[in-house]
C-alpha cells in the first residue's frame, strides 16, 4: 500500500459514517462513473478549461433544483387533494352511521 492510500484511510478512518457515506458519493460519482464513461483522470493531460466546466456544472444544478421545486410543488398539491378527498370521505362516513347502525 502507498504512503498515499495510507494516508486517505487513515483520514477517513476518523471520519463519522455520515461523512464516510459522502465520501464514497463522491468517489463513486466522480471518480468510478467518470471513468468508466470517460477515461482515468490526469490533471497533467486534461486540457478542459475548468472555469468553463464549474460554470457548465454549476447551470445544470440551478435546472435541477428548479425541476426538484416543481416536482415538490406537484407533490405537495396531490397531498393536499388527497386530504381533501379523506375529508370528504369521513364527512361521507360520519353522515350515513346512523342509516348503517340502524340496518339488522
Amino acid at each position: 500500500m502507498t504512503d498515499l492510500e495510507q494516508r486517505l484511510i487513515a483520514k477517513v478512518r476518523r471520519l463519522n459514517q455520515d461523512e464516510q457515506l459522502a465520501i464514497e458519493y463522491a468517489v463513486d460519482r466522480v471518480l468510478v462513473q467518470g471513468r468508466a464513461s470517460y477515461a482515468p483522470w490526469v490533471a497533467g493531460t486534461d486540457r478542459r478549461d475548468m472555469e468553463k466546466e464549474i460554470a457548465d456544472e454549476l447551470a445544470d444544478a440551478v435546472i435541477y433544483v428548479g425541476m426538484r421545486a416543481v416536482m415538490r410543488a406537484i407533490a405537495k398539491r396531490r397531498r393536499i387533494e388527497c386530504f381533501k378527498y379523506d375529508e370528504a370521505i369521513r364527512k361521507f362516513d360520519e353522515a350515513v352511521a346512523p342509516m348503517v347502525e340502524g340496518e339488522p
